[in-house]
């Protein structure tokens, strides 16, 4: 909780007594990574303004979360925060609109507390956020095809790995982890590998349908986990692109993580109509791998 309250007073000191859901690490990967990226990334349409903010990825089985806050600058008058009163909906689309709360009596994130709202795979929602006439809009359908883990192994390969934790050493198993997978049709969706609430494939998105880990390192105590595929849609892929993200951020429904990557300056991508920010969705596919010993050649 301390990350997410030293965040907010780096980057939002309108929102210094906020206290929202923990905060997963992420990392930034180094921006020259994209520079021959094949994905067309669309420029923001503002330069110095200050705009209202929103933030906002769904999936599947969660509830949505809805961050609403506005872009900050140094001229920027604290005590006349014009999005401090906004109302959020959501809906799915030709269905009728549901205003979500807030979470807390002051916070900035809103929830749908009631779970009036179902998220499912390939369906269409529409985010609005009203505030003093302002009107703020956004889309995103959930991806309609999952990636999939068809088979996979993973193989003990030296006993010897390890490291040290807090001035602890410890050792783990070293394992050689070989992954089979279908990868959706509609190539605008991206897809990535995760373990232990850690991404464990390589950056930016899977393009091949065979994934070879020969440096994955397990605990000795565990003989079989769960391997996670994420298929995020295209919003989503276009703005961890933009913003170069390499992390396990969309892993869960915790929108703190969708924040640490904002970080109060104005996102390189944004599908937020009126505003900045983002509304993307994605869905995840498990599949549970054995951790097995490498087998001897008489």
């Amino acid at each position: 909780m301390n990350i997410v309250i030293r965040l907010y007073r780096l980057y939002f000191p309108k929102l210094i007594r906020i206290t929202i859901f923990k905060v997963i690490s992420v990392v930034i990967a180094c921006s020259f990574l994209f520079i021959s990226c094949s994905v067309e990334i669309e420029n923001s349409p503002w330069e110095v303004d200050v705009v209202p903010v929103v933030f906002s990825v769904i999936t599947p089985a969660h509830p949505v979360q809805v961050y609403v806050g506005k872009s900050y600058s140094g001229n920027d008058d604290l005590q006349n925060d014009i999005y401090s009163t906004p109302r959020v909906y959501v809906s799915e689309k030709d269905s009728a609109w549901i205003e979500l709360e807030r979470s807390t009596k002051d916070s900035t994130l809103f929830i749908d507390n009631k779970s009036l709202l179902s998220v499912n795979m390939g369906k269409t929602y529409s985010l609005k956020v009203v505030s003093l006439g302002k009107t703020v809009f956004a889309q995103t359908t959930v991806p309609v095809e999952n990636g999939i883990i068809t088979d996979g192994k993973c193989v003990i390969v030296s006993g010897d790995a390890g490291g040290s934790t807090n001035g602890a050493n410890y050792t783990s198993n070293l394992c050689t982890l070989n992954v089979h997978l279908k990868l959706p049709a509609n190539k605008e969706y991206g897809c990535y590998l995760t373990a232990f609430s850690d991404r464990i494939d390589g950056f930016p998105f899977l393009s091949s349908e065979d994934y070879l880990n020969t440096n994955f390192t397990i605990s000795k105590k565990i003989s079989s986990f769960q391997l996670n595929i994420v298929t995020v849609d295209p919003y989503l892929k276009k703005f961890m692109l933009a913003e170069s993200v390499s992390s396990n951020m969309f892993d869960s429904n915790d929108i703190t993580e969708v924040l640490a990557s904002y970080g109060g300056i104005y996102p390189t991508f944004s599908n937020i109509r009126n505003g900045a920010g983002l509304f993307g969705s994605f869905s995840i596919e498990g599949k549970s791998i054995l951790v097995t010993q490498k087998e001897t050649v008489n």
